[in-house]
């Protein structure tokens, strides 16, 4: 039956007896290192998890969809390097990360995020998310925007149903990770979306001074969306235009995964995205 990555990962590990598993997506190359970059890290008994990084293959001259997403990675990884400097990575990309076997527990099948969901409840139970950028995973950008845009709303509508299941992060001993996992995640999730439709509506009665300055540089910001938008097919050098339009199309995901969260749709059994080859 076809249930899910999650429903067939949580059926094969009971079978699986290495002390270390490597998980990472069949759609990705891994780097000839990588094993032992991640493993290295497991020295350290207070380790659970390890993080290997995302790259996308961006080349010369492309569109939006592998200019912005390939943006979007880089400063994913910054952020990644930054909390796990600090205490601790949130969560895990599924493209490739390491956890010590003993600690994996069954991830609910309605969960569809469960590289992220997993990687969690380790930290949860005290022990570390480290981030390795020497072990990384490479993959081209989806075909095109609208593989993406079924790609990120099945994400967002994940994110929001893990929201829901990681009750046990709002205490006191984990207030350093419940620090990161706000300011990184949640915010980005749900302030963020809204915040950007209030701030332009509120723009738009308050004119005077400084706020005539802060319309102007609004509606010069949504001119670079709207032309990254009508240049999104087109093989150019000048990315600043999907900078603001791939924000933006972020966002917009988020909102239709919201939708799909509420309404309860199903997104765990994966839908093969379509994917640009070399």
């Amino acid at each position: 039956e076809r249930n899910g990555k999650q429903h067939a990962i949580n059926r094969v590990m009971p079978f699986v007896d290495s002390d270390i598993v490597v998980f990472n997506d069949c759609n990705t190359i891994i780097n000839n290192d990588s094993i032992v970059h991640l493993v290295k890290h497991f020295g350290d008994e207070k380790v659970g998890v390890v993080n290997g990084e995302k790259k996308i293959i961006v080349e010369a001259q492309d569109d939006a969809v592998s200019a912005g997403e390939g943006l979007y990675w880089k400063y994913e990884s910054i952020l990644k390097k930054i909390d796990s400097d600090f205490h601790t990575s949130v969560g895990s990309a599924g493209e490739l990360f390491a956890v010590r076997r003993k600690l994996y527990s069954p991830v609910p099948n309605n969960i569809s995020i469960e590289d992220f969901y997993l990687s969690m409840q380790i930290v949860l139970n005290g022990y570390g998310n480290i981030y390795e950028p020497k072990a990384y995973a490479k993959e081209y950008s989806s075909f095109d925007l609208k593989e993406e845009f079924k790609r990120k709303k099945r994400i967002s509508a994940g994110a929001f149903r893990t929201i829901l299941s990681l009750k046990s992060i709002y205490k006191w001993e984990h207030r350093k990770v419940l620090f990161l996992y706000m300011s990184h995640r949640v915010f980005r999730w749900t302030l963020a979306p809204i915040s950007l439709v209030f701030l332009f509506i509120s723009n738009l009665f308050l004119t005077g001074g400084i706020y005539q300055i802060f319309l102007v540089l609004q509606m010069l910001f949504y001119f670079l969306v709207l032309m990254g938008y009508l240049l999104r097919t087109n093989k150019t050098k000048i990315q600043i235009f999907f900078i603001p339009f791939y924000f933006i199309f972020m966002n917009v995901a988020l909102f239709a995964g919201f939708l799909d969260f509420m309404q309860n749709r199903n997104h765990t059994t994966w839908e093969k995205s379509k994917r640009k080859l070399n």
